[in-house]
Order: structure tokens, then C-alpha cells, then sequence
């Protein structure tokens, strides 16, 4: 039932409209609709009235013309993104036509085609680097084109040295439409430039060990890198060390490493000196004068294990190699030792040497005659016996059996034997024998007196020299007496009278 009401309907509007349509100059109706377009991979979008038709209707039945922009189809790119204005045209049988105007958004949906490389980025010598995106970018390609590159998400992103080696790099490409895409690459920052380093010459001193140390970056008078400098070495070594033998001007070559492993050298000279003074250690000491009265002293007499550091070129004694002292010194005398080392330093210290002569005087005798004087005495001085004693350094004095003289008397005449001791200034003492003969060489006085001889009842009478003594006398005293050269002499009668007689007085000496 529904069926058949539907086909009456259909069949009387039909009929109705051929009867409305003889003639017919009403237009079509249309409405239209704003709309997207999407364009392709090769920026390219065609657009047909009906993307933007929305409702047409014609009051003759029939075919309606539908036309965009007065075409069948229209064509949009990459130069259309964004709105468009878009005519819709409706023509119908009888050529009425009716327009409508929408907005076609071109819109670009593709993101870009990209890749991307590995590259190497070169410090500068302020130790930056500024890196684009190009520095990694590949192939780039986008349906619409690339608006925009970006590296790490800026256009320019810098490098440094805390960026050494590999770094991860993302290039962004946007399109006009802000389409993205991303790729990763690996940039290593590299720094080419060699340290810039200056040498300066330096003093080392050496301790009091005799050795010395220095870091190899002493040398280094002004130094720059553009990324920070890794290490130093001294004649490829991160120290220098000095002993004694280096004394002098030394060569070294500073190296120079930055954290590139880039190098550069330069040259200094290195002047070691030794400023460390000697230790003078002094000892007190006893020399004995020679039989010359001389003596030397060396500086090793008096040296007690005198150091230094790089061991003692010479000694002094006095300011000399060696000092001579004599018999005016005898006793204390101080002494300066000094101590030289090769570089020139001096050390002195202060001994007291004892001067001392232990050589006894020599001792020299001779014989000699003492004479009794007229009083039977004599005095012998250590002269009279001394026969040239010498001593090195002076005789002090000189005594006979011990005493400064010596008296002889009567009882002495004759040899005697006699000790001469010599003293010299020092006390030492050396004696000799001396032979001296006791001489009494004084006459005696013979004194007579006149006496009268009686002659006895035989006709003699003898006279003794004591009877005609009147009292002669003698030094030493009197060993005998004679008369006219007789012990006793006889008279007779024949002699009576006066008679002369001699009296012979003989001392003990035969005088």
C-alpha cells in the first residue's frame, strides 16, 4: 500500500514538472560548504565542485553542471596552503546557473624526508665552535619545502671543550606547514690548535743533599691553550732532577700536551748551582816543633770529618794551604780552618793547636882546668865547661851537678868528674860529663926566721926546716919543708958561725 501511494506520488510531481519546466529560467539552488584538501607527496591536490557543493537542486529534472572555480576540476600546490576561496558554480539544463563561494583549507599533512651524517667540528683558538644544521644534514626533501633546520633544536648550536669527542646531534626539519621530522648523527669536536708556550730560564739550587727536583711546568714562562693543557714533561719526563755532576747550564725542552694530544716545545736553560755552604767541623790538637825548631800544619791535622754537599775542593789553615809555626808559638794558638766547596761557598771553624817542643836541648861538653886562688878556693860556672849546647828553640838555662856554680876547695884538687845539665825554654833537659881538673898553681909563702944551732958535746947539731919556719904559709897548706933541699941538715964544728940556709916550703901541689 505504501508501495503504490509512492509511485503516485513520484509519477504526478514528474508530470507536474514538465509541465514547469518549458521555458525555465529559475536557476539551481546551492548551498556550499568550507573544506580540506590535502595535498600529496608531490604537493599536489585537485579539487571537484563537489568538495565544497553542498546541496543543489534544480526545479527541472535533470543533469546540473557542477564547476569549481569554472573548472571540472581544480588544481591546488604547495602555493595554496592556507585558505582559498573556491566558487562553486550549478548550471542546469536550460543553462541557469547559480554560484556559492567556500573556503578550501590546502593543508600538507607530509613531514619532510630527511637523513643525516656524521661530522667532524674544529674548535677555534678561543675553544668554540658554532655548528648549523647543514654540519649534519643529508638528503632533505619535503613535497612543499623546508621552512626551517634545526640542530639540537636551535639554528646554531656551540660547541666547546667540555664537548670533546663524539656528541649526539638531532637535526629537526619543519616544513611550511610544521610538519617534523628528526634524525640523529654523531658530531666529534675536535681541537687542532697546539698549545701556545714560552720557556723561561731558571736557577735550580741544590739541598743540602746535593740534589734537586723540579715539576716540568716550572719552565713554562706563559702558556695558553684553547681547551686547557692535559700534561707537561722536562726532557720527556714529568719531573727534571739535578745531582752535584749537573752543576752548570743545563738544556731542557719543555713539551707541552693539550687534552687533544696536540704538542709544542720550546727550550730553557736551566743553571743548577750549589749555595749550600760546607759543614767545617774543627778538632783541637798537639803538634811537636821539629829539632829545627819548626813545624807545618796541614789542614787535615786538624779536620774532624768536614762535609758537604757535593763534596770540599780545598782547605785552608790561616787562609793558606798550609801554615808553618815556630818557636815563638809555643803554646795555644788558635787556628781558622776553612772549607771550600767547587761552587765557591766557605764554611770556617776554630781550632786550638797546642805548639809544643819535647826535643831536649843537645847537651855539649869540654874539659877544663879550675885554679885555686890564693885563698884555696875556686868558682866553676856551667859556661866554663859548656862547649856550644843548642837547643831548637833556646837554652833557658844551664846548671853544674845541679846548681847555677860550684865551689872547689883544696880537697877538690885533682880530676873531678862534673854534670852539665841544659834547659831549654820548654823544660826539656839533656846533660853531658865534663872533666874538670882542680889545679893549685899559688906558691907558697916561705917565711924564715934566724935561729942559732948548738952544736952537741959530739960536734954536731942538726937543723930541721921547722926550726928556721917562721911561719910560711900555703892556700892549700903545706906538704912539706926542706932545708937547703934536705928533710934536715947537719952541722959540725966545721960550721960554726953564721950560715946561710935555705928553706924549701912545698905546698901539697908541689908548689
Amino acid at each position: 500500500m505504501k508501495i503504490t501511494l509512492t509511485l503516485f506520488m513520484l509519477l504526478y510531481f514528474t508530470l507536474s514538472g514538465l509541465s514547469q519546466c518549458v521555458n525555465d529560467t529559475i536557476p539551481p539552488l546551492i548551498s556550499c560548504n568550507n573544506s580540506n584538501l590535502v595535498l600529496n607527496a608531490a604537493g599536489i591536490a585537485s579539487a571537484s565542485p563537489y568538495l565544497i557543493a553542498g546541496i543543489s537542486s534544480d526545479n527541472c529534472p535533470g543533469l546540473i553542471t557542477r564547476l569549481i572555480n569554472g573548472q571540472a576540476l581544480d588544481t591546488f600546490d604547495c602555493s595554496h596552503l592556507g585558505s582559498n576561496t573556491a566558487v562553486a558554480t550549478s548550471i542546469d539544463l536550460a543553462g541557469n546557473s547559480s554560484s556559492c563561494v567556500a573556503t578550501i583549507t590546502v593543508i600538507d599533512t607530509m613531514v619532510p624526508v630527511i637523513s643525516c651524517v656524521n661530522s667532524n667540528l674544529v674548535l677555534n683558538a678561543a675553544g668554540i665552535a658554532s655548528a648549523s644544521p647543514y654540519l649534519i644534514a643529508g638528503i632533505s626533501s619535503d613535497n612543499c619545502g623546508i621552512a626551517t633546520l634545526l640542530i639540537n633544536g636551535q639554528t646554531l648550536d656551540t660547541f666547546d671543550c667540555s664537548h670533546l669527542g663524539n656528541n649526539t646531534a638531532v637535526l629537526t626539519a619543519t616544513d611550511l606547514s610544521g610538519n617534523t621530522s628528526s634524525c640523529v648523527a654523531t658530531i666529534t669536536v675536535i681541537d687542532t690548535m697546539v698549545p701556545v708556550v714560552s720557556c723561561q730560564n731558571i736557577t735550580v739550587p741544590l739541598s743540602n743533599l746535593g740534589f734537586a727536583s723540579i715539576p716540568a711546568n716550572t719552565l713554562a714562562d706563559t702558556i695558553y691553550d684553547n681547551c686547557g693543557i692535559n700534561s707537561f714533561l722536562i726532557n720527556g719526563l714529568p719531573n727534571a732532577s739535578f745531582t752535584c755532576a749537573d752543576i752548570g747550564t743545563n738544556t731542557a725542552v719543555l713539551s707541552v700536551t693539550d687534552l687533544s694530544g696536540n704538542t709544542s716545545t720550546c727550550a730553557s736553560t736551566i743553571t743548577v748551582i750549589d749555595a749550600t755552604a760546607p759543614i767545617a767541623s774543627c778538632e783541637n790538637g798537639t803538634v811537636n816543633l821539629s829539632n829545627t825548631g819548626l813545624v807545618t800544619i796541614t789542614p787535615s791535622q786538624i779536620d774532624s770529618s768536614s762535609s758537604d754537599n757535593c763534596g770540599i775542593l780545598s782547605y785552608l789553615i790561616n787562609g793558606q794551604s798550609m801554615d808553618t809555626f815556630s818557636c815563638n808559638d809555643l803554646g795555644l794558638n788558635l787556628i781558622t780552618l776553612t772549607v771550600i766547596d767547587a761552587s765557591g761557598n766557605a764554611d770556617s771553624c776554630f781550632s786550638y793547636v797546642n805548639i809544643i817542643d819535647s826535643n831536649p836541648p843537645v847537651a855539649s861538653c869540654n874539659s877544663t882546668t879550675a885554679y885555686l886562688s890564693n885563698t884555696g878556693l875556686s868558682v866553676l860556672y856551667p859556661t866554663q865547661i859548656d862547649n856550644g849546647s843548642s837547643d831548637n828553640c833556646g837554652i833557658a838555662s844551664m846548671q853544674i851537678n845541679g846548681q847555677d856554680s860550684m865551689f872547689f876547695s883544696c880537697a877538690n884538687i885533682g880530676v873531678q868528674t862534673i854534670t852539665l845539665t841544659v834547659v831549654d825554654l820548654s823544660g826539656n833537659t839533656s846533660t853531658c860529663a865534663s872533666t874538670v881538673t882542680i889545679l893549685d898553681t899559688i906558691d907558697p909563702i916561705a917565711s924564715c926566721s934566724t935561729t942559732t944551732a948548738y952544736l952537741s958535746n959530739t960536734g954536731f947539731s942538726v937543723i930541721y926546716p921547722t926550726q928556721i919556719d917562721n911561719g910560711s904559709s900555703d892556700n892549700c897548706g903545706i906538704g912539706s919543708m926542706q932545708v937547703n933541699g934536705l928533710d934536715s941538715m947537719f952541722f959540725n964544728c966545721a960550721d960554726i958561725g953564721v950560715q946561710t940556709i935555705t928553706l924549701i916550703v912545698v905546698d901539697l901541689s908541689g908548689n
